[in-house]
């Protein structure tokens, strides 16, 4: 739960040594602030989760937020889930990027 890259945390050589392993951060505190005020990642990291594996839809991850925590603050952890899952999206396709090079 950081904003950093994992070369600034000094975890590239163990990401590195996974075979097939995507190592990615997500600002998740950061972003569940911004949606809702609290220091609270829970579905931010879902959100992450869901844009790294496919093992959830993120329509189905923030039907299924919304349906849990109705109103403003299920709009909102509905939307934090999908700037996670954007910003994962993004930080893959770049890692992917610069293994092609």
């Amino acid at each position: 739960m950081t904003s950093a890259r994992i070369e600034e945390l000094g975890l590239a050589d163990l990401a590195a040594s996974v075979p097939h392993a995507v190592a990615l951060t997500v600002p998740a505190t950061v972003v569940a602030v911004r949606h809702f005020g609290r220091p609270v990642p829970n579905p931010v990291l879902l959100g992450g989760l869901a844009a790294l594996t496919g093992c959830v839809r993120i329509g189905s991850l923030t039907t299924a937020i919304e349906e849990r925590f109705p109103g403003r603050l299920g709009a909102a952890n509905a939307a934090a889930a999908r700037e996670a899952f954007a910003h994962v999206r993004a930080e893959r396709e770049e890692h992917v990027r610069a293994e092609a090079d």
